[in-house]
């Protein structure tokens, strides 16, 4: 392995910020049914420029966020980048992060048993009460039928 390539391992393996957590748990939300449709990335994309805590980022700055989501993800798996997710994010921010993980998963209009199991698993990891998390799912379902 070469000089650059230790760099971009060590810079990816870094402790993620909290707003490199948001962008790893949208791309893992999209990436969670093995497959990232049309729709999702454009839900990622849209969700992205909404959200305030990408704000003022460049979009090498977005590119080089997702590039450190999708290292962590083929390098980590599910699990252990949840758990880098959940790590990263402040208490305020989790249940933010949690809505718009889970308007991402309904981009397509459905959402898969992965996706699903994928939200599950989030809101456990991230430490949110279920009363809560079934709250938003519920409102996102809602919001998506019209």
């Amino acid at each position: 392995m070469g000089l650059f390539d230790k760099l971009s391992r060590r810079k990816a393996e870094a402790p993620l910020t909290p707003q490199e957590a948001v962008g790893a748990l949208l791309y893992l939300t999209v990436a969670a049914d093995g497959e990232i449709s049309s729709e999702e990335k454009e839900a990622f994309i849209a969700t992205s420029n909404q959200m305030k805590v990408f704000r003022g980022q460049s979009a090498d700055q977005f590119n080089l966020m997702i590039d450190k989501a999708k290292f962590l993800l083929t390098e980590h798996g599910f699990e252990t980048a949840i758990d880098r997710v959940a790590a990263a994010l402040p208490t305020d921010l989790k249940p933010m992060a949690f809505t718009w993980a889970a308007e991402t998963a309904f981009a397509d209009g459905t959402v898969s048993d992965e996706e699903s199991e994928f939200l599950t698993a989030v809101y456990m990891v991230l430490g949110m009460e279920e009363e809560l998390a079934l709250k938003i799912i519920e409102v996102i379902e809602i919001k998506c039928r019209g």
